[in-house]
Formats: structure tokens, sequence, C-alpha cells
């Protein structure tokens, strides 16, 4: 089992335990301020949902959070996956 394939496996352990479903959870990224990046995380993640963003002191970096109701522990991870891919981009 790989690193990833672990984490999204203990974060679904943590989930399914702790929270009750649905639930408003809040995805937190960082990125480069990058116009690309940022459609790619909307696209992605946020959709229709508000998305907020936050750029660091010297202008290179945003941070985005983006809070949305869902359903199921494995939605939350769907999301997390979909976005593996986005060069720059760190999941908090």
């Amino acid at each position: 089992m790989d690193n990833r394939t672990a984490f999204y496996k203990k974060l679904k352990e943590i989930l399914d335990k702790e929270e009750q479903w649905p639930l408003s959870y809040m995805f937190k990224f960082v990125c480069p301020n990058k116009s690309a990046v940022i459609a790619s995380v909307e696209e992605k993640i946020a959709g229709t949902q508000k998305m907020q963003r936050k750029v660091s002191r010297n202008g290179n970096f945003v941070s985005l959070t983006i809070v949305m109701e869902m359903p199921d522990s494995k939605s939350i991870i769907d999301k997390y996956r979909s976005v593996e891919e986005i060069q720059g981009l760190i999941a908090l």
C-alpha cells in the first residue's frame, strides 16, 4: 500500500468514526498564485460553491478554502483524489 492510499484509508476511518453525515466539510489548499491552477481547483472541487482566497504577503501563493456539504467520507476522499494531479497544489 503506497503512502497516498494509506493516508486516505486513515482519513476515511477517522471521518467515519468521528463525524455524522451529511456535514459541512472545509477543504483547504495552498497553491502558486497562478490563474490556471486556481481555475483547476474551482473546476474540480468548488464548482458552484464559494471559494475564499487569501494571497500570501509576497503574492506568490494563495490559500483556497471551500466549504461544502458532503454526504459521506468517500465523497470527501474523491474530491481530494480529483485534485492530486494539479501541479503545486498542497492539501492541508
